[in-house]
């Protein structure tokens, strides 16, 4: 008899475990609708709004530990201020960015710190780069360029960026050849398609 219930006990522990699990999933996919409804609605056109809802998002997201969701919606409000213009609110989540990523705990697995640092390094070279520090840029940038596994059209955007910033330092070679870099990870189509029409391209296009 014992048995049987220490066998009932587990079995408990197990499926309010596996519950936990489960309702941890849809709230983060549920968050990550949230902020593209917020992108969709707000945030070209409701700047403090589309900042409340956001941080919103980011709170619910720290009290579940969603780490990724957190630093998303952070991201979000630093260009949000920047696409409005806000320069000293760009700055400020940004900083706040980079603070939540300095105290990330031991838990966090690696696979996902990587991820995290990658669309830091992204903020921070795009900054750097809206800014003229265009050395930082390069540095940030490359430092992304490093890390395996990235898909193509973000391959693409960081090296877009490394190249006009070279252009900005009057690098021509170097710009010229990261350019080539960022036309590679193109499909064909598209390659000779951006080739025809002979201009460099804003990375801010590409964001």
């Amino acid at each position: 008899m014992l048995l049987i219930l220490l066998g009932f006990v587990f079995d408990q522990s197990v499926v309010l475990g596996e519950s936990i699990v489960y309702q941890k999933v849809d709230l983060e996919a549920d968050l990550k609708k949230q902020i593209d409804s917020i992108y969709k609605t707000l945030y070209y056109e409701d700047f403090q709004g589309a900042l409340r809802s956001l941080r919103q998002v980011q709170e619910q997201a720290a009290n579940q530990k969603l780490w990724e969701i957190q630093l998303s919606a952070l991201l979000n409000m630093h260009y949000c201020a920047q696409y409005h213009g806000k320069l000293d609110t760009m700055v400020y989540y940004l900083k706040e960015a980079r603070n939540f990523f300095a105290n990330l705990p031991d838990e966090v697995p690696g696979h996902i710190s990587d991820q995290l640092e990658r669309k830091l390094r992204y903020a921070d070279g795009n900054a750097a780069y809206r800014f003229g520090e265009y050395e930082l840029a390069i540095a940030e940038f490359e430092k992304i360029v490093s890390f395996d596994s990235l898909k193509p059209v973000y391959l693409y955007k960081c090296l877009s960026f490394i190249g006009h910033a070279y252009a900005n330092l009057d690098y021509y070679p170097q710009a010229i050849d990261y350019h080539n870099q960022a036309l590679d990870q193109l499909p064909a189509k598209k390659k000779i398609s951006l080739l025809q029409r002979r201009k460099l391209f804003i990375p801010g296009d590409f964001l």
